[in-house]
């Protein structure tokens, strides 16, 4: 029998093929394997990179702030742009995944790392970098605040083996719908961020992994509290984003 993680990760990557924002539920995978903050989705397909998805799995999500400054200052100095351009001028369409990993103190540009990095005590980033149709490049951005500090090799060499798998469910996720998340969904995910702003950290995590489908006794063990705890902040966020059932919960988190 699989391990319950490994079954729970998978249904993450199943479940995301029907939601209207597939890059939450990678982002619940890969916290099922390594802890991941921030998860931001960007297309390359124009001059001009654009974030189709950006998601915060325990604080306020900042990927979309953060994107905009990139693009308007610092994107053409980026190695991942580079590389991006170049795969989309081929008309082939390989199926490796290219990995880059890039810590704060390595970045190209000392004015980016203050204005992105420094701003918002991030450490690092791991993008994927694929293609999925001739033209059409995607990277899988990834960071990682610094009170979780840098990622380590080991768990930069979990997430490549998992690299194919993401970039599988995003191509099956465009063969089903037939199109990228429209400025309508990404709307919606905007305004469930603003809604999440009144919860305190603990009770977003606590609510993002219930509304995961982990149970008050599991959510409980991962925190390292106790069950009533979990009650408790449930409870609480219920009262403030005025919830009445863990199915409106699900409905909240999947727009994120």
């Amino acid at each position: 029998m699989a391990p319950k993680a490994s079954i729970q990760s998978a249904l993450h990557l199943l479940h995301s093929i029907a939601s209207p924002t597939p890059v939450s539920h990678w982002l619940a995978f890969l916290n099922g394997h390594v802890p991941t903050e921030f998860v931001s989705l960007v297309s390359y397909a124009s001059d001009l990179p654009e974030q189709i998805e950006g998601h915060a799995w325990s604080v306020l999500n900042i990927t979309a702030q953060c994107f905009q400054l990139y693009r308007e200052r610092f994107y053409a100095a980026d190695l991942v742009t580079t590389h991006a351009r170049e795969l989309a001028a081929t008309p082939e369409v390989e199926d490796r995944v290219w990995v880059s990993h890039a810590r704060a103190a390595d970045l190209p540009s000392a004015d980016w790392k203050r204005a992105i990095y420094d701003q918002h005590n991030l450490a690092d980033r791991l993008s994927l970098l694929y293609t999925v149709a001739p033209g059409q490049v995607y990277a899988l951005h990834m960071y990682r605040p610094t009170s979780q500090g840098a990622l380590t090799n080991a768990e930069i060499k979990r997430i490549t083996s998992f690299a194919p798998l993401l970039r599988e469910a995003h191509i099956t996720y465009l063969q089903v719908h037939g199109f990228t998340p429209t400025s309508q969904q990404r709307s919606l995910m905007r305004k469930a961020t603003n809604t999440l702003a009144v919860l305190s950290t603990r009770e977003t995590q606590a609510c993002r992994w219930l509304a995961q489908g982990y149970s008050a006794k599991e959510v409980a063990r991962r925190m390292s509290v106790a069950p009533s705890t979990i009650t408790t902040l449930r409870k609480r966020a219920y009262s403030k984003l005025k919830l009445h059932s863990l199915a409106e919960l699900r409905e909240l988190f999947a727009r994120l």
